[in-house]
């Protein structure tokens, strides 16, 4: 990407990491958390998140592979039934449809839910307590690709929200992703089947 990006700004002046956070907020999320690694001291002192309830999980190891990540994530976590895996360059998505997510976690109890819109994945994850703690625990490595892991535990909710798939990894991309920003509401309406 050529930068951080936790750092990257949208159209209306807001950093990536600032708005991921806010969204997890305003979806209803208790804790959040937000693991940093490399450019760990740049984004910590260039962008404050947004609420004191928020917090920045400083992973050193992060050059171990995204699942140490994660894992250094969980383990920041206290006392939770559910967590969102958000990554920081999936821009667009609503609050409304991470809702969908955890009102179906619950309503079904799902021990792994991934959002899906026409017959594609997305890169949102939420995970059950018992699956959070068994991830800790789980004999992988830690640069393992956890998804052939979640995909046996998998439930995929149909959600009216195309901005689960997006994943910006060049500039152009980033560009691309956030030309319409911000998103009008009636484009980021979800609903869970």
């Amino acid at each position: 990407m050529g930068s951080p990006k936790a750092l990257l700004t949208l159209p209306d002046g807001q950093r990536a990491m600032w708005h991921q956070t806010r969204l997890l907020a305003d979806a209803g999320c208790r804790q959040v958390v937000a693991v940093i690694g490399c450019h760990a001291d740049r984004i910590a002192r260039e962008q404050p998140l947004p609420t004191p309830g928020m917090r920045y999980v400083v992973h050193t190891g992060w050059e171990q592979g995204r699942l140490s990540s994660l894992r250094a994530g969980l383990r920041a976590l206290k006392d939770f039934d559910g967590v969102f895996v958000l990554p920081v360059d999936a821009v667009g998505i609503s609050a409304r449809t991470l809702c969908a997510m955890r009102n179906a976690a619950y309503a079904g109890q799902h021990d792994v839910i991934r959002a899906r819109y026409q017959g594609q994945h997305g890169y949102i994850v939420w995970l059950s307590q018992s699956t959070a703690h068994e991830l800790l625990e789980a004999d992988l490595p830690d640069d393992a690709p956890v998804n052939a892991w979640l995909n046996k535990r998998t439930f995929y909710l149909d959600v009216n929200d195309p901005a689960i798939r997006h994943n910006a990894n060049t500039p152009g991309e980033w560009l691309t992703l956030t030309k319409d920003w911000p998103i009008p509401p009636e484009k980021r309406a979800s609903s869970g089947r």
